[in-house]
């Protein structure tokens, strides 16, 4: 359990030396929202500023990788439920106060997903920068986010009363400075909000302004070094110039045995090579004989995957998504839940891949979506293009630029 005295120095403590700036950074206990906050750390840290990391305690170790002051949750449980979980935006906004009582910050970051950041900053008085590691929104996109999510935060806009309950209590708390938090959400902007995509591929992106919002393409640089995987460098290149399909449900929606089934049923002894990649608690006896050119693994270095594959099949995590458009791969998404529906309809919609529906998904289905993917040419132009934006947004490094020209003139 989190403490108020427990702070842990990074790796690269720079609590000491001079800086750039101070920085305080705020987020959820959700591995899709923290990752590619921790490249962004790693930028700014490279770049000369400190930054105090506030966050569940299980990320202690990435995070302080990343070269951030660690704080877990004050008064944070070790093993949190669920519930405990969807209040760890409380716990950070709490353990946040207290530290900018003990020490002057010069800056605010946090996470989408926290929606009491900006107020926060403002009650401390210092500028607010929102990371966004889904869409940016505004009330037309939480509209779609909450009729095609899923179990996604959104699904509250359905219960006018239960948004009304939440609202007060949070203004009561001093948590959101609007009359109610979908109010806060969109209308309350921070000083600058990063979104880790690119512009092309944000859904309604005539919508948001260059001023607030900058969109800055994937955070490629947030894990931590990998040992090469010698066994998945010879699956890799073993092939002989057959197409490499990567197929993976992420780390949080990965126990729906039918898709995997569908994957061996669809490619199977076929002319590919496929990289299954299927978590720590999967039963592989479930599948079956498994053909000769299908390699399952626990888990995968998915960058130097994507960097070779040729087609992906995910559930369409915002973080897997654009790592594979960065990388230049198209898509078969079968949406499992939260964003992931929105997400998959961008893509059709871009004629950046194809959506096949959970409930279709089957060997036929799987593999009639690949074999069309693989075999038209306007998708992987349409692919390289969005790519090519991405790798213009400005990444990490705006950013740091950006930060330097807002503390100066704060």
């Amino acid at each position: 359990m989190g403490t108020k005295e427990d702070i842990i120095p990074g790796k690269h403590d720079m609590a000491s030396s001079p800086t750039r700036g101070s920085l305080l950074m705020l987020n959820m206990p959700y591995q899709g929202h923290i990752n590619p906050t921790l490249g962004t750390v790693r930028a700014l840290v490279k770049a000369g500023y400190s930054v105090t990391y506030v966050c569940d305690p299980r990320w202690r170790d990435q995070i302080e990788d990343s070269g951030a002051l660690f704080v877990p949750y004050d008064d944070y449980p070790e093993q949190p439920n669920k519930v405990q979980s969807l209040r760890g935006g409380v716990y950070a906004i709490e353990t946040a106060r207290r530290l900018a009582v003990e020490k002057q910050y010069d800056a605010l970051m946090y996470e989408g997903l926290l929606l009491s950041g900006k107020c926060l900053a403002d009650q401390i008085g210092v500028p607010s920068i929102r990371l966004s590691s889904t869409f940016a929104y505004n009330r037309s996109i939480l509209a779609n986010l909450s009729d095609t999510g899923g179990l996604h935060v959104t699904s509250l806009l359905k219960f006018p009363a239960v948004v009304k309950l939440m609202s007060l209590s949070m203004r009561r708390h001093g948590r959101i400075e609007s009359d109610d938090f979908i109010t806060e959400m969109v209308d309350n902007n921070p000083t600058l909000t990063y979104v880790y995509t690119s512009r092309s591929f944000q859904l309604g992106n005539e919508a948001f302004s260059d001023k607030q919002f900058k969109f800055i393409g994937p955070s490629l640089d947030g894990r931590a070094a990998q040992a090469k995987d010698a066994r998945l460098d010879d699956e890799l290149n073993r092939g002989e110039g057959r197409p490499i399909i990567y197929a993976s449900l992420g780390t949080i929606f990965n126990t729906f045995m039918p898709f995997y089934q569908a994957v061996v049923a669809a490619f199977g002894d076929r002319d590919v090579t496929v990289v299954l990649s299927v978590g720590r608690n999967f039963d592989q006896t479930k599948l079956g004989r498994v053909p000769h050119n299908i390699f399952i693994h626990q888990s995968v270095d998915q960058l130097a995957v994507l960097e070779k594959a040729d087609l992906f099949i995910t559930h369409g995590g915002m973080n897997s998504v654009n790592e594979a458009l960065y990388y230049k791969v198209p898509m078969v998404v079968v949406p499992m839940a939260d964003d992931q529906p929105t997400v998959g309809a961008r893509i059709a919609e871009l004629g950046l891949g194809t959506v096949v529906s959970r409930k279709k998904i089957n060997g036929q289905t799987l593999g009639r979506a690949a074999l069309m993917i693989l075999a038209d040419k306007q998708i992987a132009d349409n692919v390289n293009r969005v790519s090519e934006d991405m790798r213009k947004s400005g990444g990490n490094q705006q950013i740091v630029k950006d930060l330097d020209h807002i503390l100066n003139h704060s």
